[in-house]
């Protein structure tokens, strides 16, 4: 994934916890909550995928701890 792409998303998720959490409906709160989850799914899924593809366990690879920020 693109770095343009990636912060975008993360700038759509932080924006879609902002309106969650200023949200006064409870059905407007987990809208927003399960958007924002969509859009972090996309860029952190990736990483975990790129995990599972190169060790085949789904586990860091080589040991080493994969950094989500």
């Amino acid at each position: 994934m693109k770095a343009r792409d990636r912060s975008y998303y993360i700038r759509r998720a932080e924006a879609e916890l902002a309106l969650a959490q200023s949200a006064a409906h409870p059905a407007a709160k987990r809208a927003h909550y399960h958007l924002a989850g969509y859009y972090l799914d996309k860029v952190y899924s990736r990483i975990e995928s790129a995990a599972t593809t190169l060790n085949g366990s789904g586990g860091p690879v080589s040991g080493e701890a994969i950094c989500a920020a």
